[in-house]
């Protein structure tokens, strides 16, 4: 572990992490660093100082685990969501104190791709490789927190491919199909183009989608609820591929 201090960056060695091969990044909220390490006992989800490398809390997790801790904000209180094997996990970052947790109608672990907060109290989380996804709506009431489970769905069932949101709709991949379900009822919209287990990138600004397919294409959409409307392609890689597309000012990296 290498963290970045005032004089220059130093090495840490840390201890009852497992070491492992898993597509799991580390996150910085604050002065904290939270990544899932895997390791035995309460070596789970752990904290770090970032500046000095010391541990600040850790809680146990069982078995594997493809997803990432993200931080998200609800009722003005920054919180971290981790798809626990028993559910949906919401932590104080500084303590790691349990805030909320919520186990959704067919939850399945291990979890492989992301929640996304798609309003101030809501969130929508992957119910496991295939299974589907489920909205969770939160609120901070006198004092305790309140989960209320709006909606399960199938009609868009994620693998590792993560999904957006956008004015009210979830785009993804429906296995290797593309799909499109409303936000509010997770009732499917359509379901069209079969780009394999691509990825899938928004443009919100743009009112567009680029999907990286599995073949190696880029494609460019419209974020339109009503049909798939493709805006141009072209060959990106000769090759399979499974990774994710980033963009950076006028750049796309693939």
């Amino acid at each position: 572990f290498f963290f970045q201090a005032e004089d220059g960056i130093r090495d840490y060695k840390v201890t009852g992490v497992q070491t492992c091969a898993l597509p799991i990044s580390p996150i910085v909220v604050g002065d904290t660093v939270i990544v899932y390490a895997g390791g035995k006992d309460d070596h789970g989800l752990c904290a770090w100082n970032k500046q000095t490398g010391e541990p600040l809390w850790s809680r146990t997790q069982r078995g594997m685990n493809f997803s990432t801790a993200q931080p998200v904000t609800i009722d003005g209180v920054t919180q971290v969501l981790f798809a626990a094997p028993e559910g949906v996990e919401s932590l104080d970052p500084s303590t790691g104190q349990l805030l909320w947790n919520h186990k959704p109608t067919g939850w399945h672990v291990p979890g492989k791709c992301q929640p996304q907060q798609i309003s101030p109290h809501s969130v929508v989380v992957p119910l496991g490789d295939g299974v589907g996804l489920a909205r969770l709506d939160v609120a901070l009431e006198e004092g305790r927190w309140q989960v209320t489970e709006r909606w399960t769905s199938r009609a868009l069932k994620p693998s590792f491919n993560d999904f957006v949101h956008h004015e009210g709709f979830l785009y993804g991949f429906d296995q290797n199909i593309l799909a499109c379900i409303s936000a509010e009822d997770g009732t499917k919209r359509w379901k069209n183009g079969r780009y394999g287990f691509g990825q899938l990138l928004l443009l919100a600004a743009d009112n567009r989608l680029i999907v990286a397919s599995e073949g190696g294409d880029l494609i460019l959409l419209e974020t339109n609820p009503e049909k798939l409307v493709e805006r141009g392609r072209l060959t990106a890689s000769p090759e399979k591929t499974w990774n994710h597309p980033i963009v950076a000012g006028q750049s796309l990296f693939f």
